[in-house]
C-alpha cells in the first residue's frame, strides 16, 4: 500500500506543460501580401515571422497539438487566410493565425509534405505516413475538395518543388527516388537515375536543384558513402552525367537565380562552386554549418536557415552574393520575444500561454507557469469552416560510380532533404517521463480511480 500511495502522489504531482524542444527550421516561405517578410516553418514550434519590427512567434499548438509545419499558404491581399500543411493534416485560419480548423474533404488527417500552388491554380500536397501507402493530392477549388492520385507513391514524400523555368513541371522527392509531373501535379512519372550503365538507387538522392533558366536541366547530389556524387541532366532526367565527386557526405545543391552558377555544400560548412551551370566544380569559401532551406526571397536575396542547436551560427539569414557571405536576421529562436496579435480568448492566445520560443522556461519570456494544456488545446478544431475565395497565390563520365548500398532490411532510410527527426516532440501536456507524462485532467482522474480501486481491493483482502 505504501508503494501504491507513492505512485499515486508521483502521478498527480503538478508539472508544467511543455512543447517541442530545440526546434529545427524546415522551410522558408514568402508571400505577396507581406512584401519583405520571411516565414520560418519549424518541425515542432510552429512559425516565426518578421511581420513587424523583429520576429514574432505562433506556437504549434495554436494549429493542432504537436503539429509540425510542412507547408504554408498566406492568401488574399491582406493575408488574412492561412492554409497550413502539418504532421496532423491540413488546417485553415480565417483570421491571420489566431484560430484554426480542419480544411478539405478527401485528404487524410495525417502527415503531409509540401503545399504549393501550380501555375494553373491547382493546389498540391502529398501524404507522408511512415509504413503506409502515400499519394499526391490535388485541389482545384482552393482546398475544399481534394482528389487523390491514382498511383501509390514509392517511398515517403520529403519535398514537393515547382520548377521556376517551366510552370507546369513539379518534382516530387521521396525516400525511394524522384518523380516528375509535366501537368501541374495531376500525374507523376518516375525519373530513372542511371550512370555508366548502373542504376542508382533512388534512396541515395540527397539534394535536387532545378535550373531556373532551362526546364530540362537539373543537378542531383547522390550519397557515395563518406562522399557525394554530383550528377547533371540536360534532358529532363532521361540521362545523367557524373560530373564531380565531393569529398564530403550529405552535400546539397542549388543554382543561382540566373541558372549560371551552382553551389554544393555540406553540413560542416565545406562548399564547392560551379560557374558553368554545374559542369565543373572547384572548392569555395565555407558557408555556415547546418545551412539549409535555401530559397530566393524578396529583393532577389538568397535566404537560408541554419540550426543553432546543432552547430549552426543562427536561425535565419540572407546573402546578396550567392552564399559567399551571410547576414543573420534571427540569431536565435529565443530572440523572437513578440507573440501573435490575437484576442484574449483566441486559440492562439490560449494554447500558446505558458510556452516560450526555443529552449527556455516560461519565466524567461514573461509567461506564467501553466500546469496542463486547456481542454480545447488537446484536440484540433475538427469543425471545417467555409472556404473563402481569396484569389490565386503567386508561386513564385566513365568512372566507376561509388554509390554505397541501399537499405537491405526493408526499413525506410532517413529523409534526404527536410529533416523531421530533430528534437523529439513529447506529450502536449508534459515533458517529464513516466506517469507524469500522462498528466491531462482526464488521465489524472483515471489514475485516481485505478488507485482507489486497488486500495479498496487490498483492504477487502486484508479484512
Amino acid at each position: 500500500m505504501r508503494l501504491l500511495t507513492v505512485l499515486m502522489l508521483l502521478c498527480l504531482a503538478p508539472v508544467a506543460h511543455a512543447h517541442g524542444g530545440s526546434p529545427r527550421p524546415v522551410r522558408l516561405e514568402f508571400f505577396p501580401s507581406h512584401p519583405g517578410t520571411t516565414w520560418i516553418l519549424t518541425d515542432n514550434q510552429g512559425v516565426f515571422s518578421d511581420l513587424k519590427d523583429g520576429y514574432r512567434w505562433l506556437c504549434e499548438d495554436a494549429i493542432a497539438p504537436s503539429a509540425g509545419l510542412r507547408g504554408l499558404l498566406v492568401l488574399g491581399e491582406a493575408g488574412s487566410r492561412w492554409v497550413v500543411a502539418t504532421t496532423s493534416g491540413l488546417f485553415q485560419s480565417d483570421d491571420m493565425g489566431c484560430g484554426f480548423h480542419r480544411l478539405g474533404m478527401g485528404i487524410p488527417q495525417g502527415p503531409l509534405v509540401g503545399l504549393l500552388v501550380a501555375e494553373d491554380g491547382t493546389w498540391l500536397t502529398a501524404s507522408a505516413t511512415v509504413g503506409d501507402e502515400n499519394f499526391v493530392y490535388w485541389s482545384d477549388d482552393q482546398g475544399a475538395q481534394w482528389t487523390r492520385s491514382e498511383a501509390v507513391l514509392s517511398g515517403r514524400p520529403t519535398h514537393l518543388t515547382a520548377s521556376g523555368a517551366d510552370p507546369d513541371v513539379v518534382i516530387l522527392e521521396t525516400t525511394r527516388g524522384l518523380l516528375r509531373s509535366a501537368d501541374s501535379g495531376r500525374s507523376f512519372q518516375r525519373i530513372p537515375i542511371r550512370v555508366g550503365g548502373q542504376e542508382v538507387p533512388g534512396e541515395l538522392v540527397i539534394g535536387v536543384a532545378l535550373s531556373p533558366r532551362t526546364p530540362s536541366e537539373m543537378i542531383l547530389s547522390i550519397s557515395a558513402g563518406d562522399r557525394t556524387r554530383i550528377l547533371k541532366s540536360t534532358d529532363f532526367g532521361q540521362t545523367w552525367l557524373d560530373v564531380f565527386l565531393v569529398p564530403e557526405p550529405a552535400v546539397d545543391v542549388i543554382y543561382d537565380a540566373g541558372g549560371i552558377e551552382a553551389l554544393s555544400f555540406g553540413t560542416t560548412g565545406l562548399a564547392w562552386r560551379s560557374v558553368d551551370a554545374g559542369e565543373t566544380w572547384a572548392p569555395s569559401d565555407r558557408v555556415p554549418p547546418t545551412l539549409g532551406c535555401l530559397r530566393y526571397g524578396p529583393g532577389g536575396l538568397l535566404r537560408g536557415c541554419a540550426d543553432p542547436y546543432r552547430g549552426g551560427p543562427w536561425v535565419s539569414g540572407f546573402s546578396a552574393d550567392f552564399g559567399r557571405s551571410w547576414t543573420p536576421d534571427l540569431p536565435r529562436f529565443e530572440d523572437a520575444q513578440e507573440r501573435w496579435d490575437c484576442g484574449p480568448v483566441a486559440r492562439a492566445t490560449t494554447c500558446c500561454r505558458g510556452l516560450c520560443p526555443g529552449d527556455q522556461e516560461p519565466a524567461s519570456c514573461g509567461q506564467p507557469r501553466v500546469e496542463s494544456l486547456p481542454m480545447e488545446c488537446l484536440q484540433p478544431d475538427e469543425q471545417s469552416g467555409p472556404v473563402t475565395d481569396m484569389g490565386a497565390m503567386n508561386t513564385d563520365s566513365d568512372l566507376p560510380l561509388d554509390i554505397g548500398s541501399p537499405s537491405t532490411d526493408g526499413s525506410e532510410p532517413p529523409d534526404a532533404g527536410v529533416s523531421t527527426d530533430g528534437g523529439s516532440r513529447l506529450s502536449p501536456a508534459h515533458s517529464d517521463q513516466g506517469c507524469a507524462s500522462l498528466g491531462t485532467d482526464y488521465t489524472q482522474s483515471f489514475i485516481v480511480f485505478i488507485m482507489l480501486a486497488l486500495f479498496i481491493r487490498s483492504r477487502a483482502h486484508s479484512a
